[in-house]
């Protein structure tokens, strides 16, 4: 069962060649820039890959709410007619947030300590660095799908089984 066109809630699966192949991307994205760090995500804000993690950042965290934040930015920027952008979010202690959709499954979140490494990472990106994590993106595969048992309506049970299922449950409860 395949999820509706547009879903943002798809993961991906990585071999574990794609997976050193986007490390190396990642590790490429931030290289030289000083406390930088950059992961992949899917667009849910799960984490695929890191390339050197920050100390005492909480990184699930910062994943699901770029995810969340990228979710919702996602609408204003289509009904502006914009496609294809990105995130910043800078303090005033000269970190930044930048956020960047790849393939459009994945969210590429870079942390940066400088302005300038905006510049850098967007220059990067845009000399190779960008396609070739896309493709490696593209290449993933979607997790396998289960499709959950039908439920039962409770109409379709006899009314004296649904009765001895109410006192097991209270029963069961009362443990």
């Amino acid at each position: 069962m395949r999820p509706p066109p547009g879903d943002s809630n798809i993961g991906f699966t990585l071999t574990s060649i794609q997976r050193r192949q986007g490390g190396l991307l990642l590790e490429r994205v931030v290289e030289e820039l000083p406390n930088a760090s950059s992961l992949l995500i899917d667009k849910a804000g799960r984490i695929v890959e890191v390339a050197q993690k920050p100390m005492g950042v909480n990184l699930p965290a910062i994943s699901a709410l770029a995810a969340g934040c990228y979710a919702t930015t996602h609408g204003l920027a289509e009904a502006m007619g914009e496609s294809d952008y990105s995130l910043l979010f800078q303090h005033e202690n000269d970190q930044q947030v930048f956020i960047q959709p790849v393939a459009g499954r994945a969210l590429l979140v870079v942390l940066l300590h400088a302005a300038s490494a905006v510049d850098t990472v967007e220059h990067r990106l845009g000399n190779g660095l960008g396609t070739d994590l896309a493709k490696v993106v593209t290449e993933g595969a979607e997790p396998e799908r289960r499709v959950p048992p039908p439920r039962v309506i409770l109409a379709d049970i006899p009314p004296e089984v649904r009765q001895k299922t109410r006192a097991l449950t209270a029963l069961i409860m009362d443990l």
